[in-house]
């Protein structure tokens, strides 16, 4: 009878273990999940020291001017018009490639200072849940530990 109830004891913990697990699961997945907010914190964008910008100015600057003797090249005759091809080619995959780091840097950037600044709140549910894991398993152990077999 004893046993019986152990493991009725057992069953309701790993139930309770998997209902906590899912929780932690679906929580960690609201938290490391990003989407884009409308209203106006799509403005604040964070865009890191003038230095960089400047250096980011200098270098759409000389994609345009890259693209721009693209076209030229392409336009003026037919002996110049595969290096035009080539350059307006070029520049508009390097300008895809620096928006895309530029904007992987400023998200980042952004998760950073949130993190920093609302973890707390954030991680709460995140905690509660792993506590909840962890204390059901060391219930479990101690169960199966006073157990005389599977």
């Amino acid at each position: 009878m004893a046993d019986s109830g152990q493991n009725d004891l057992r069953d309701r913990l790993h139930r309770e273990l998997s209902e906590a697990d899912d929780q932690f699961t679906a929580e960690l997945h609201r938290q490391t999940s990003w989407s884009y907010w409308v209203g106006p914190r799509n403005h604040q964008l964070i865009l890191g020291p003038y230095n960089a910008m400047q250096l980011g100015t200098i270098y759409r600057g000389t994609l345009l001017l890259l693209f721009a003797a693209g076209v030229t090249f392409t336009l003026v005759s037919q002996v110049t018009r595969e290096l035009g091809i080539a350059l307006i080619v070029g520049s508009l995959f390097a300008l895809g490639a620096f928006l895309a780091q530029t904007w992987n840097l400023m998200r980042e950037q952004e998760f950073a200072l949130q993190n920093e600044l609302v973890s707390d709140v954030y991680y709460r549910d995140l905690r509660r849940y792993a506590a909840q894991i962890k204390e059901i398993s060391d219930r479990i152990e101690a169960l199966e530990g006073t157990g005389d077999g599977p």
